[in-house]
C-alpha cells in the first residue's frame, strides 16, 4: 500500500509539474507558487471538510506538519536563488537527489530501519535516475555558489519529507493543513519582500492552480505513504516525478526526450522494481 501510495506521488506531482510547465513561459515564478499553493490549501480543506480520508487532530502531528511547511518555504527560497546564480540544469538534479539522499540516510543510520539488498539496489538506482531525468546541459552561472544553494534547497526539502513522515497515520490529512498554509505563507512573503505581484493577472491562474491540487494531492498521498511504510522506500519511489514529466511532456507535447533522460527511464523502472520486489 504505501509503495502504491509513493508512485501515486510521483504520478500526481509530476502531473503538476507538466502543467506548471506551460505558464513559465509567461508568469514569474513566485507568482505560479503562491497560486499554486492556495489551490492545493483549498484541496486539503475540503478533503477535511468532507472527510475523504479518517483523520484525527493530534498537536503534534500538527506542530510536525507546519515545521515541513516552513522546510518547504526555505528549500523553495534557496531553489530560486540557486536558479538565479547558476541554472537550472545545475540546481535542479542537486536538489532532487540531495531531497532523496537526507530521509534515506535518517531511516537508515537514525530509525535503525532494516532492508533487503535489494531494496538498497532499488533506492540507488533511483537516486541515480533522478538525477538523469531531471538533468540539463544548461550549465552556467556561478557552478559552485549553485551547487552550494541547491544542496541546501535539498537538505531544506529532505527534512519536510523526514516531518512529514513523523506524523502518525491516524492524524490522516490534518498534517497537510498546516503544511500546505505555513508554504503559502512563506511564498507570499517571498513575493512581497521581492516586490512582486503575489498572484498571476486574471486569465493566467488557471494552469498554477490546476498545478497546485495535483502537487497537493501528491503531498496527500506521500504523507499517507510514509506514515504507513518505509521512509527509504517511500522517498525514493515518491521523487520519481521528473520521469512522469518527461513522459507526460513526450506525450502531450512532443517534447524530445535527451538519450541519458531516456537512460534515467529506464533506471526509474529498474530501480522501481527492485524497490517492490525487496
Amino acid at each position: 500500500m504505501a509503495i502504491a501510495l509513493a508512485a501515486l506521488t510521483s504520478l500526481f506531482i509530476g502531473l503538476g509539474e507538466t502543467v506548471s510547465g506551460r505558464e513559465t513561459r509567461s508568469t514569474r515564478a513566485v507568482e505560479i507558487t503562491v497560486a499554486y499553493f492556495a489551490s492545493g490549501l483549498v484541496l486539503v480543506i475540503f478533503g477535511l471538510a468532507a472527510g475523504l480520508i479518517p483523520s484525527t487532530w493530534d498537536q503534534a502531528d500538527v506542530v510536525y506538519g507546519a515545521l515541513s511547511g516552513l522546510f518547504n518555504g526555505f528549500a523553495l527560497i534557496l531553489l530560486y536563488l540557486a536558479y538565479t546564480e547558476s541554472s537550472v540544469g545545475i540546481a535542479l538534479p542537486i536538489t532532487g537527489m540531495v531531497s532523496v539522499v537526507a530521509p534515506v540516510a535518517v531511516d537508515l543510520a537514525i530509525n535503525g530501519s532494516v532492508v533487503s539488498g535489494l531494496l538498497i539496489v532499488g533506492v540507488v538506482v533511483g537516486i541515480l535516475s533522478l538525477g538523469l531525468t531531471s538533468f540539463s546541459p544548461d550549465l552556467k552561472g556561478e557552478i559552485l555558489k549553485g551547487v552550494m544553494l541547491a544542496t541546501g534547497s535539498g537538505l531544506c526539502y529532505g527534512a519536510m519529507l523526514i516531518l512529514l513522515a513523523e506524523t502518525s497515520s491516524a492524524s490522516g490529512l490534518w498534517p497537510v493543513l498546516p503544511q500546505r498554509l505555513v508554504s503559502l505563507i512563506v511564498a507570499i512573503s517571498m513575493a512581497r519582500l521581492t516586490g512582486q505581484r503575489a498572484l498571476p493577472v486574471r486569465g493566467a491562474r488557471r494552469l498554477p492552480a490546476t498545478a497546485g491540487l495535483f502537487g497537493s494531492a501528491g503531498l496527500i498521498t506521500f504523507a499517507l505513504a510514509a506514515q504507513r511504510g518505509s521512509l527509504s522506500a517511500v522517498s525514493v519511489v515518491g521523487s520519481q516525478y521528473a520521469a512522469v514529466a518527461i513522459v507526460a511532456g513526450y506525450l502531450i507535447d512532443g517534447t524530445r526526450v535527451r538519450w541519458w533522460q531516456g537512460v534515467g527511464l529506464l533506471g526509474t523502472i529498474i530501480g522501481l522494481t527492485f524497490i517492490i520486489v525487496g
